[in-house]
């Protein structure tokens, strides 16, 4: 889902959110 302007902070939180998922499953191999 790409990042517009008008929602900065939302979307880096968004980014944010979603690393950690990853992060998560990555640790888990």
């Amino acid at each position: 889902m790409p990042c517009y302007g008008n929602a900065d902070l939302l979307c880096l939180f968004d980014l944010l959110m979603e690393a950690a998922i990853a992060w998560n499953l990555v640790r888990q191999l």
